[in-house]
């Protein structure tokens, strides 16, 4: 399946948690695309307006998130991605920068939910 390059915005004391997780769940640093792959499949099984209720965007903002990223999504994972951020858009127009707001957000979601167990 063809694979597309995403950079996204993060602040580094969630990449910080993010290679702490991976390395806490057995993942490498090469695993990263991987996991956070994962962790975006589990975000968008909710609906738009749980995403949008549940606060995951609260608190982030673009001046924190200083750190560029890159990570390597299938094509199919990005459809469905760009098929949220259309209904997100459609739940609060103003939001910007939704697709690295999704990233941070599906990453902070699976470190909440290994540490309570859930995952």
């Amino acid at each position: 399946m063809p694979k597309r390059r995403v950079g996204f915005r993060i602040s580094e004391p969630l990449l910080v948690d993010l290679k702490m997780m991976m390395k806490e769940e057995g993942y490498r640093q090469r695993q990263k695309s991987q996991w956070v792959s994962q962790s975006i499949e589990k975000l968008l099984q909710q609906d738009a307006k749980a995403i949008l209720e549940k606060g995951v965007f609260t608190g982030d903002s673009l001046n924190r998130n200083s750190i560029g990223e890159v990570v390597s999504l299938d094509e199919d994972l990005l459809d469905e991605v760009t098929c949220k951020i259309i209904e997100l858009r459609h739940q609060d127009p103003l939001l910007e920068d939704v697709q690295s707001m999704l990233i941070r957000a599906s990453i902070k979601s699976r470190i909440e939910q290994v540490k309570a167990g859930q995952w």
